[in-house]
């Protein structure tokens, strides 16, 4: 090594230790067990290596924003999964939809729908198999070697639905050897954890692993609120009701065959079950979401006077007569094969099958009342296949990708819904109108069933080319061509008990006698589907759609690496998100209006540098993205129930934004850790909402207003510190932090829907063998009992919060043999 290039990049590295920034992203290398704090002697920190591009390749080495971290590392911060990523990942965000639907953000790019069918913008993956909704996520971070966070559009090699970037865990891989190992926690709520593995050779060519988890809580929510002898609900903390129950499960198989030198397949069986409580909601306020209703809602007395929740995370109200408890269970089977054509080509099939069903009771109005009450059923069976080839030309001065997918989803939405007494029922008790049926009785009804059925097609072809014109130069490009055909089947049915259909007969006959001058005797039976015909009223049996989609996504750009540990990059990428059918109150079939696909172009300038013999890694960026027709959650007027939760498609807007991040380790037994984000999203068209959210129907101009659920400042901290204890025991002590500023749950006009900025801040502290044998930690989360936001909703009548978790602390103890 030349000794100027030597003194550059120490330069250059205590430059970074000088500027006292806290971040961070390069962990630790994946490993099946956690490394002991003693065993490394040196102050280097171990290299990255990551699979972003389909290919191993050292993180600096890849011209991308990567977050990586060990399986170790996310057991140690507590992350079980891709709602935690927050913890390590800047500009990363989630938050639960109004019927519990997971929503990733990255970059200020999400879709917030509760829909189980609806494509995200950050799409999961499992060892490059795809989990092509959200909902079927919870499992994704169990027993994993290490997670990659890959930010901005990733659509050329991943394909579309990941504009705002794909997270992909990497499992922990069958052993040469024969392993096996048990965990094992308690903490306070009475929550438990059991975990074990067992892992080995089972022929000379064959080798297989097994996994299985379980996490337990007791309840940890209770009610603040009584029902007096009136009818009203008062403060009552000696309330016994109490919620919160955690029952999941998890477990997987791995097995893989090396058929010959040139041939191996990985065979993935997996599965989870969730039979958690629903977590309950805290009221607000009162705010009837149809206009000029509030007269007539039956429980507007007990509403408006019904006491506001304390800012306190376990207090909480919810129906007692209903059940909140969830039944949602998943299983997949992928099989992964790699054939070597050569010294220099590898053909790769991944082929999967994945299988998701729900059904999730979600109390919508926060109070002891029945004012709306959700059960949300759903049921999704996804076929995906992916085939490439990839090989290397000239030492190798040229890699190349070609490729294609198909993926065939089958998505069934079905939203029963009871709002006894609730704020839209008595739109009916109208005078008598001559010959309708039943002119003038009161249609008072207890609710109804929303659906959408969708069948899609997807098919794709990719390839990409990197090519190094010098050893220190790369140029890259990559292109993909999707195509996409979507069929929707949808309604909004009677319940089964004849009230809803009863009140739509008369108003099916009412619009088809305004329409065509004609008195009508529609009667719609119990259990029917009475969406009306927008151009006759009259009643239809099903809404039948269709979308054909194609778009072309690409990714140019090129690095410069003066030496092996530095890399400047810049890249310009295209990506789609494709369009779809929500599912709403369909009252007409013009409602069932699908939304055209979204499209981003990203512009990206960074970073990313090693230094003092990799005692600092360092890496940053600068992007601006272009969005056309972004997806967002927004209003639209749906009489008689008023306004309603849709899709909005909006023409135009950007987000601007900053990463830097930063991983000192000082010496042998102290690491620092951080990382932090800047963004800066709006909408720059004119595009004119309802202010639906707390009742008023006031058009307001989204125009210069932020992404919803986006912060304009993230950051993220960890502090890790090990202590040789004996010649076989070392301790260790931990920190991370985690904040975030403001951010908005919808667009509306009110200040009710903000979300405060909060911080977080975890402990733990420990002891372990120095092979790793047996290790012992205490923890703790949300040490300071900090109390946050993680959404606001105004569902039907009333204005509703979801918070985040109190104060947990408790021990897990890990043996591996």
């Amino acid at each position: 090594m030349r000794p100027n290039t030597l003194l550059i990049r120490q330069v250059f590295a205590a430059s970074l230790v000088s500027s006292g920034i806290a971040v961070a992203q390069d962990a630790a290398p994946a490993s099946e067990t956690a490394q002991p704090h003693s065993g490394t002697q040196t102050n280097e920190i171990q290299e990255v290596v990551v699979t972003a591009q389909k290919r191993s390749e050292r993180d600096i080495d890849v011209p991308l924003s990567i977050t990586a971290a060990s399986g170790a590392q996310l057991v140690a911060l507590g992350i079980d999964g891709p709602a935690d990523l927050s913890k390590i990942t800047p500009a990363f965000t989630y938050r639960p939809s109004a019927w519990g639907n997971p929503v990733y953000t990255i970059r200020g790019v999400g879709f917030f729908e509760e829909s189980y069918g609806i494509s995200p913008d950050v799409t999961v993956y499992v060892d490059q198999v795809p989990l092509p909704f959200s909902a079927e996520t919870e499992g994704a971070g169990f027993d994993v070697e290490r997670v990659e966070v890959l930010k901005g559009p990733q659509g050329t090699l991943f394909g579309q639905n990941a504009t705002g970037g794909a997270i992909n865990f990497i499992a922990n891989k069958p052993t040469a050897t024969l392993k096996a190992g048990i965990e094992g926690g308690y903490g306070n709520y009475d929550w438990t954890k059991a975990y074990g593995y067992v892992s080995g050779p089972i022929t000379d060519t064959l080798k297989a692993r097994f996994a299985f988890e379980h996490d337990g809580r007791g309840t940890w929510q209770r009610t603040y609120t009584r029902i007096n002898s009136a009818g009203f609900a008062v403060p009552d903390t000696s309330n016994p009701m109490r919620l919160g129950h955690q029952d999941i499960s998890k477990a997987r198989l791995l097995a893989d065959w090396q058929a010959n030198d040139a041939v191996d397949f990985e065979l993935n069986l997996n599965g989870w079950a969730d039979l958690s409580d629903d977590q309950a909601l805290q009221y607000l306020g009162f705010a009837p979401i149809t206009p000029g209703a509030g007269a007539d809602t039956r429980f507007k007395p007990q509403l408006t006077s019904y006491p506001i929740a304390p800012d306190n995370a376990t207090y909480a109200a919810w129906d007692p007569t209903h059940s909140l408890r969830r039944n949602d269970h998943f299983y997949q089977s992928s099989l992964t094969g790699n054939a070597k054509l050569g010294d220099d080509v590898t053909l790769t099939s991944i082929t999967a099958y994945s299988h998701f069903t729900a059904s999730q009771p979600v109390d919508d109005d926060g109070t002891q009342y029945t004012n709306l009450y959700d059960v949300n059923a759903g049921k999704l069976a996804s076929i995906t296949e992916e085939l490439r080839l990839a090989g290397t030309i000239g030492r190798p001065r040229l890699k190349w990708m070609i490729g294609g997918n198909y993926e065939h989803d089958r998505t069934y939405d079905h939203q029963t819904f009871d709002f006894h007494q609730g704020g839209s029922n008595d739109v009916f008790n109208a005078p008598p109108i001559p010959g309708l049926i039943g002119g003038g009785m009161s249609y008072y009804y207890t609710g109804g069933i929303q659906h959408v059925d969708q069948r899609v097609n997807t098919g794709g072809i990719f390839g990409s080319l990197d090519y190094n014109p010098i050893d220190t130069v790369t140029l890259y490009a990559s292109s993909r061509y999707t195509l996409t055909y979507r069929h929707a089947s949808a309604c909004l049915n009677d319940n089964g008990d004849g009230t809803f259909s009863r009140a739509f007969s008369v108003v099916a006959n009412l619009a088809e006698l305004i329409k065509t001058g004609t008195i009508a005797d529609n009667h719609i039976p119990p259990g029917g589907c009475f969406t009306e015909s927008a151009t006759t009223g009259v009643p239809l049996t099903t809404v039948e759609r269709d979308l054909n989609e194609h778009n072309v996504s690409w990714r140019l750009g090129g690095d410069w690496k003066p030496v092996p540990e530095w890399m400047l990059y810049a890249n310009v990428t295209k990506g789609f998100k494709s369009g779809t059918f929500a599912n709403i109150t369909l009252v007409t079939d013009s409602q069932e209006t699908p939304v055209p696909q979204e499209s981003v172009t990203t512009y990206e300038v960074g970073f990313k540098a090693e230094g003092l013999n990799r005692s600092v890694v360092a890496s940053g960026a600068l992007f601006h993205m272009d969005y056309q027709n972004k997806q967002l959650a927004g209003a639209v007027l749906t009489p008689p129930f008023g306004y309603l939760p849709t899709i909005i498609s909006i023409p135009n807007s950007t987000v601007d934004g900053a990463e830097l991040d930063l991983t000192l380790r000082l010496f042998s037994a102290l690491t620092l850790q951080g990382g932090v984000s800047y963004l800066d999203s709006k909408v720059t068209s004119h595009v004119f909402q309802p202010d639906v959210h707390y009742g008023s129907p006031n058009p307001i101009d989204l125009h210069g207003q932020a992404f919803p659920g986006t912060s304009k400042w993230q950051g993220t901290f960890d502090a890790d510190y090990g202590v040789r204890m004996t010649d076989q025991w070392n301790g260790f002590l931990g920190t991370d932090l985690y904040f975030q500023t403001q951010a908005r749950s919808h667009f509306s006009r009110p200040n009710l829907d903000v979300v405060p900025g909060y911080g977080l801040l975890n402990l733990r502290a420990g002891f372990e063998r120095n092979d790793g044998g047996y290790r012992v930690e205490f923890w703790g989360h949300n040490v300071t009992n900090k109390f946050y936001l993680l959404t606001v909703h105004n569902i039907q009548d009333t204005i509703v919060r979801s918070v985040g978790m109190p104060v947990t602390y408790g021990v897990t103890v890990t043996a591996r043999f």
